[in-house]
């Protein structure tokens, strides 16, 4: 069963590194470009954990996580930063 993971990133060279390495490392993963796609992921699918980036337009990582916190306190989280 492959494990499901929401990766949080709005660079595109970096997303799509990222989502090739955890590919690799045979997780399921979903991407989002940005905080308030990361949420309409999470609402519709169930995701072991995320990994976010720290510096975003509009909603930076430590604002969607306190979001994540409130609504699924149990995931697990990441947050990176370039």
């Amino acid at each position: 069963m492959l494990r499901m993971i929401l990766l949080v990133e709005d660079d595109g060279p970096s997303l799509r590194a990222m989502t090739l390495a955890l590919r690799t490392a045979k997780y399921d993963v979903a991407t989002a470009s940005n905080g308030t796609e990361a949420l309409a992921l999470l609402a519709e699918s169930r995701f072991e954990a995320i990994i976010t980036d720290l510096v975003m337009p509009n909603m930076n990582g430590l604002d969607l996580i306190n979001l994540i916190r409130r609504q699924w306190p149990d995931m697990g989280v990441i947050l990176m930063s370039g």
